[in-house]
């Protein structure tokens, strides 16, 4: 033995990029997407391995691990992330959370991440499954880059426990069809994120994030990783703070259901007080509705 970490991302959670036919009906059948219960299986086991990884830093609002994965083929060696925090559900509650992470991830993300310009949902698959491209405009010397990924959400699991996960994908190829028009030019990036909450002892909430990313270009890989822990934690900051600003008034979700709906006549609106989380679902749905047929871009 040489002494490296021994364990290995799965291959359906790499960054190597997921390649799709645009074909509706031959979607699943041509391309790499991997089957949703076998992704989210390696996932798990990606979390699982996560809590045994090195720690870097713990700071005021979270802690920060790393491991280092040798690939013997390129004799390189990638780091992978993994930041943990705990928030009381005073702060912000499971479902508010999920709404946000578990629903078009990449859309809601432009209102607390630094640096994205514009996101574009590319393709509706399935109500757990969807593509998107997210155009970043970094600092310098980092030139803008274009990350596009398929992302998947649990539906089956345990309550009070969910998992999203986002993986790089190819639409430069002809399989893809018209799909690859939809990316922004520019440097395209390969991001992995695997995204997991769940309810511990009632009042606490974990929420743990993984990922790998290879911003590509000329770009030195050490300034790329060398604060992403800090800033990945800084991200889950913003995403609180952001989500308290936005909480609807729990004693109020009827007529606030009512004003958000008067915009949208065609929405039957129930006669019924709704909660906090029955709210937050509902308005997600009527900002971004699912649809097949037209991208939209923000």
């Amino acid at each position: 033995m040489d002494g490296r970490p021994t364990f290995k991302i799965p291959a359906n959670c790499s960054l190597t990029p997921l390649k799709i036919s645009s074909e509706p009906d031959l979607l699943m059948l041509l391309g790499d997407i991997p089957p949703e219960n076998e992704l989210l299986s390696d996932a798990q086991t990606v979390l699982d391995a996560s809590l045994d990884w090195t720690l870097r830093k713990a700071y005021p609002n979270g802690k920060a691990y790393f491991h280092l994965e040798f690939d013997s083929g390129k004799k390189k060696t990638h780091t992978w992330h993994c930041v943990v925090t705990e928030l009381h559900r005073d702060e912000v509650s499971f479902g508010q959370l999920w709404a946000k992470l578990g629903r078009n991830k990449a859309y809601n993300q432009r209102r607390y991440v630094a640096g994205i310009d514009k996101v574009t949902r590319v393709k509706y698959i399935s109500e757990s499954q969807s593509i998107w491209t997210t155009l970043f405009i970094h600092p310098p010397p980092m030139s803008p880059r274009v990350y596009t990924s398929h992302h998947s959400r649990a539906t089956n699991l345990p309550i009070r426990k969910r998992i999203v996960v986002t993986l790089p994908i190819d639409l430069s190829s002809k399989t893809a069809g018209e799909l690859s028009e939809l990316e922004e030019k520019g440097i395209k990036g390969r991001y992995v994120s695997i995204e997991h909450i769940r309810e511990i002892d009632g009042d606490l909430l974990e929420w743990r994030q993984i990922v790998g990313v290879d911003a590509r270009g000329l770009i030195p890989k050490f300034w790329v990783h060398r604060k992403m822990g800090k800033n990945l934690l800084q991200e889950f900051s913003a995403c609180v703070e952001w989500l308290k600003n936005s909480r609807l008034d729990e004693t109020s979700g009827e007529d606030e259901v009512k004003r958000i709906k008067g915009d949208h006549k065609d929405v039957k609106v129930d006669a019924k007080v709704q909660t906090e989380e029955e709210v937050v679902e509902e308005v997600q749905e009527i900002d971004y509705p699912h649809a097949d047929t037209n991208t939209q871009t923000i």
